[in-house]
């Protein structure tokens, strides 16, 4: 059975209008044969149902079939503060790394700023240095770093971000934009 047969009888809507798949089709297809990758050195890894775990350049998650173009980072807090102080070397030769290697790369860091000002980050960092350094990291880097309060909003926030770009990608609507930015 193809997927526009499974969605049709699944949904009981056309798949098709006029020769082209419709949106809602898509958006279904998408979910259908949409796979997270996992990276197999993430310490805390979010349980996705549809998902593999493998080796990733660079990131903890990725998109089957995406892993060369786009990556998200996760962070907990204490991991953030210490990839900006003992870390930070290496995190931000990750970053660069990831800026060269791959269209898109966020960061989420579950958090949210009121915690890196109230919380105890067991370092002696200014928390005015990790704010900055945030601030400085979005700019210099061009990478969105994300606050996301908590793991499960945490995971919520990966795997839009990973489905997102695939929806863009993969939309005729926004090939054009989409190449505009990522190239």
């Amino acid at each position: 059975m193809s997927l526009e047969e499974e969605y049709e009888q699944e949904t009981g809507k056309k798949a098709l209008r006029n020769g082209s798949e419709t949106k809602v089709f898509q958006k279904w297809k998408n979910k259908k044969i949409f796979k997270m990758v996992i990276d197999t050195r993430e310490q805390e890894p979010y349980d996705y149902e549809n998902s593999v775990v493998k080796c990733l350049k660079t990131g903890d998650y990725s998109t089957l079939g995406y892993e060369d173009e786009m990556a998200v980072e996760r962070k907990s807090l204490s991991d953030f503060v210490n990839s900006i102080t003992k870390g930070r070397e290496r995190f931000e030769r990750e970053i660069l790394r990831a800026k060269k290697d791959l269209k898109f790369f966020a960061i989420v860091v579950e958090t949210d700023l009121e915690r890196v000002w109230s919380e105890p980050l067991y370092s002696k960092i200014n928390r005015r240095s990790i704010t900055n350094a945030i601030l400085f990291w979005i700019v210099k880097y061009n990478v969105p770093i994300l606050f996301v309060t908590n793991r499960i909003r945490g995971k919520y926030a990966v795997r839009e971000l990973c489905e997102a770009y695939v929806n863009y990608k993969t939309n005729d609507k926004y090939k054009e934009l989409f190449e505009q930015i990522y190239g």
